[in-house]
């Protein structure tokens, strides 16, 4: 998706690199899959739909699925992991420049 600056810029900020935020223009959204193999396809197939543009994402800090596929396709975790807006789990930003 084509998130909106604001959003960009707030989640940038709270992880604490916010001198990044120019370097991605897409983000991934949420992926969820319950067969084993089916996150590598859905991973194939964002980042194919990003047009070789640098993509980022958010992910909890305790979803270890992604926490394992986001630097299987080439994702860097940026800056510090921070609360989300309810207080309630902290996330981590991550990036992949293409």
């Amino acid at each position: 998706k084509n998130p909106l600056q604001i959003y960009k810029s707030k989640v940038f900020k709270a992880a604490g690199v916010s001198n990044a935020i120019e370097k991605y223009k897409c983000e991934i959204g949420y992926i969820y899959a319950k067969v084993n193999g089916v996150g590598n396809q859905l991973m194939e197939g964002v980042l194919d739909a990003s047009e070789g543009y640098s993509t980022f994402a958010t992910t909890q800090d305790t979803n270890e699925v992604m926490q394992h596929l986001l630097p299987k396709f080439g994702f860097v975790k940026l800056g510090n992991s921070y609360l989300n807006d309810k207080k309630e789990y902290y996330l981590g930003l991550f990036g992949n420049e293409t």
